[in-house]
Formats: structure tokens, C-alpha cells, sequence
């Protein structure tokens, strides 16, 4: 688990699990700030991916049923290369401190995996949406992929967490234009908080997850 997120949930207390998805395009930089590659010499995901491909399809039959009686309608070896996509597209962490548990879900962002996030909503505590802040001709993309995630009765009254990523490029968007882009300020009804950060050299993470994790708390 990054040391950015192992670090700030240390002080949290009790009996609760907390469950947050990563979500956001792809090449938004999600993964990069799950696995904080600035504290890991090398990243251990492929492995994560491999070792999970069994309780990522159970939690695929949980969580979307129709996903899993469509994977049981096709030919076994054309299952098992769903399967597949699915285990390297999802990725999950899990953090444990005295008695209180996080699982953090990296939800792919490909524009086929998309549809699938939903099935991860159900009991979700807290969302952290990712955008590549330098990519400006997908900001639209990806205000369109917030506002449909917005609308799910599963996450309603659920925190936000903004991540404006790749502030270390120098075109990346300021904060007027992320706001506009997004249409952060027509979020009603749940706590939210835009962040600009550079998941390469860390800066802005330490106030971001402060943040996330002060709000989980109250």
C-alpha cells in the first residue's frame, strides 16, 4: 500500500470498514498515486492482479449480477479472458489499523471498463476522481464520467475527493479552469474537495488525504 495513504489512515480509530474507489480516465494517474512509486522501489501490481482474480470475480457476482450472467453465457476460455481484463483493470489495497480496515479500489479507466465502476458503488464510503489536468481536450470526457458517477443512488451523500494530477506539467490547468471544466461548483448534497497534485513527486497528497480522511472521521 503507498506510504502516503498508510501514513494518514494511521490515526483513524474504530470498528468500521471504510471503502473508497479510485476512479477517474485513463492515464488520469490513478495508480500511480495508489501505489506512491516515490516510496516503492518497484510496483507490485501485477502480482496484486494475479492473486485477486478469484475475489474480484466474487465481487463482480455481488455487486453485478448481470455483469456475471453474461460471463456465464460465453465459452469458458473467452470467461476466463474477462476475467482477465477485469482482474488487471480493478486493482485493490487494503489498509488495517488496530481495528479499522480500508479497502482502496483502483478502478480502470479505459473507456471499456467504464460501465463496469458502478459495480463497484455498493458500501463505498468515499470517492477520489482522478483527472489528467494537462490533458485539457478530455476535461469534457471526464466531467460527463462525474456527473453520471454523481447520480448513482448508491454513492448519494458519498465525500468527493478531486485530484487535479500532473500539476508538475506546464500546461497543466489551474484551479478556475478545473472547476469550470468539471462543474465542481454544481455539486450539492456531499462534501468535495478539489486538490491540485503531482503524483510523480508527491506534492499536494499529504494536504489531500488530510482532507479525505478529516472528513471520513466527522
Amino acid at each position: 500500500m503507498g506510504f502516503v495513504f498508510s501514513k494518514l489512515f494511521k490515526g483513524l480509530m474504530g470498528t468500521e470498514q471504510m471503502r473508497i474507489i479510485i476512479i477517474g480516465l485513463d492515464n488520469a494517474g490513478k495508480t500511480t498515486i495508489l501505489c506512491n512509486q516515490n516510496y516503492y522501489g518497484q510496483s507490485f501490481l501485477q502480482t496484486d492482479c494475479i492473486l485477486m482474480k478469484q475475489f474480484l470475480l466474487y465481487q463482480v457476482m455481488i455487486n453485478c449480477q448481470a455483469l456475471m450472467a453474461f460471463i456465464l453465457s460465453i465459452s469458458e476460455f473467452r470467461a476466463v479472458f474477462l476475467i482477465y481484463i477485469i482482474a488487471v483493470g480493478f486493482n485493490v489495497e487494503t489498509v488495517t489499523y488496530k481495528n479499522l480496515k480500508f479497502q482502496v479500489w483502483d478502478l480502470g479507466g479505459q473507456t471499456g471498463l467504464r460501465p463496469y465502476w458502478r459495480c463497484y458503488y455498493q458500501d463505498t464510503n468515499a470517492v477520489i476522481f482522478v483527472i489528467d489536468s494537462a490533458d485539457k481536450e478530455r476535461v469534457e470526457v471526464a466531467r460527463q464520467e462525474l456527473e453520471l458517477m454523481l447520480q448513482e443512488e448508491e454513492l448519494k451523500g458519498v465525500p468527493v475527493l478531486v485530484l487535479a494530477n500532473k500539476q508538475d506539467l506546464p500546461n497543466a490547468l489551474n484551479d478556475q479552469e478545473i472547476c469550470s471544466g468539471l462543474g465542481l461548483t454544481s455539486i450539492k448534497n456531499r462534501p468535495w474537495s478539489l486538490f491540485k497534485i503531482s503524483a510523480m513527486n508527491g506534492t499536494g497528497l499529504q494536504e489531500a488525504f488530510e482532507w479525505l480522511v478529516d472528513t471520513l472521521k466527522s
